[in-house]
């Protein structure tokens, strides 16, 4: 697993516990132990830093934003969208556990950027339906925000709040289904990159630190097996084998003096063959 999320989530979770505390008042609306959050953040940043032991920083990540989720959310910083992505994040590194004792394909890096790609993905949904469900919380944000208020008219805050759900929404499923990876990370990252330096702390950060890294990643291993990209190169794929099947159809017609054209012949007839070619071709890539 690529040590750019061990350790973009090691400094997220180390930002985090200066948080708790720094600002423990900002946790009073639950009955949370601040200085015992803080104990166990800083215990997940030192973990995920070393290869081994990022396996176990990995599971506590994801059982203390778990707890945040169901317990704690919407009090901020730590119960945002973005933690609750970031628990998709961190289980991540059990992937390769998993394999050890599973031995299953399931139990892979393809998993594990389909993981990401949904980390990624949830605040997104979160952000995007909440600008159609409540776009007076959009507007209240564009108009308190220095930046927002200088570029954006009052007249025009409620049709930016609808543009930018849709914006989001198509983000989102893009990366859900593994369409146009690249893309879909760029624009992940880009938005998570500008509401960082828009809204700051404690809105975006340190949280969006996470889910910038997971989108880099994305960008360059792209989407992975368990998308819809994987799917459609795998059709493709299987008609161009069988294309080619044909041509060398029309050739075996013909008098031969290479008696291997045959046996390649046999290959391509096969489309499952086609399938499998392309999926581990697509995996390896």
């Amino acid at each position: 697993m690529s040590r750019l999320i061990a350790y973009s989530l090691s400094i997220t979770h180390f930002l985090w516990s200066l948080s708790l505390l720094l600002e423990p008042w900002r946790y009073s609306a639950k009955s949370v132990a601040p200085q015992l959050l803080a104990l166990l953040h800083i215990i997940t940043a030192v973990l995920l830093l070393a290869s081994k032991t990022a396996i176990l920083g990995g599971s506590i990540s994801a059982a203390i934003l778990t707890y945040y989720w169901i317990w704690v959310k919407p009090i901020e910083p730590i119960a945002e969208p973005q933690s609750v992505g970031i628990i998709a994040i961190s289980t991540i590194f059990l992937i390769p556990y998993l394999h050890r004792i599973l031995g299953s394909p399931l139990a892979g890096g393809d998993t594990a950027l389909l993981l990401l790609r949904l980390g990624v993905a949830y605040p997104f949904v979160e952000w995007g339906l909440d600008a159609f469900r409540n776009p007076a919380h959009f507007i209240a944000f564009f108009s308190s925000n220095i930046v927002t208020r200088a570029i954006i008219p009052v007249e025009y805050m409620l049709p930016a709040s609808y543009v930018l759900g849709v914006f989001e929404l198509v983000v989102a499923l893009s990366l859900v289904l593994g369409i146009a990876p690249r893309a879909s990370a760029v624009a992940s990252f880009t938005s998570l990159v500008v509401f960082s330096a828009i809204a700051g702390y404690p809105l975006a950060l340190p949280q969006n630190i996470a889910l910038a890294a997971a989108s880099l990643y994305i960008y360059k291993r792209g989407a992975g097996r368990y998308s819809a990209q994987a799917i459609r190169l795998s059709r493709v794929m299987e008609k161009v084998l069988k294309g080619v099947f044909w041509l060398g159809l029309g050739q075996t017609n013909q008098p031969q003096e290479n008696p291997t054209r045959t046996g390649l012949s046999n290959f391509v007839t096969d489309p499952h063959i086609g399938v499998l070619t392309c999926v581990v071709f697509h995996g390896h890539t």
